[in-house]
């Protein structure tokens, strides 16, 4: 066997050993924390869920003004804030899919553990991009009130 090879089969066995112990580490800590297993998830939930209100009100405010009247800064907080409002409601429904819904069972542990190694990266993505909305629209509206 070439040494690239070796390396390559050797490097291919030490991932999935990784993800399969993250996997059981995750469904030992689900398992035996199941109501504190998930209070990231819920903190997320609620800044985010914070955050789409917000928004609602701000593109509330505007549109009770004429629109034709609206600067420009003006409509780019209005895309901004339905961009973010769209991202939050994504980011919402994946940690709505991270949540036990059935009787907490060692399965159900697995399962969830799954699907959060699964979606790490996509929800560390929305959230990043959300925090950039977030400062985006600050700034806006900074700039706005001066």
């Amino acid at each position: 066997m070439e040494p690239l090879s070796a390396l390559s089969i050797a490097t291919a066995v030490v991932q999935f050993l990784d993800f399969a112990a993250n996997i059981v580490s995750g469904t030992r800590e689900i398992y035996k924390n199941s109501p504190d297993h998930a209070q990231r998830n819920v903190d997320l939930k609620t800044v985010t869920k914070s955050l789409v209100t917000l928004n609602n009100d701000i593109r509330d405010s505007l549109s009770h003004t004429d629109k034709r009247q609206l600067s420009a800064r003006d409509w780019q907080i209005e895309e901004l804030a339905q961009r973010c409002k769209e991202l939050g409601e994504r980011l919402l429904a994946a940690l709505q899919r991270l949540e036990i819904k059935r009787k907490h069972t060692l399965w159900s542990s697995f399962r969830l553990a799954l699907r959060t190694i699964w979606s790490e990266s996509e929800i560390e993505s929305m959230e990043k991009t959300l925090e950039k909305y977030q400062r985006q629209i600050s700034l806006h509206l900074l700039f706005s009130t001066r």
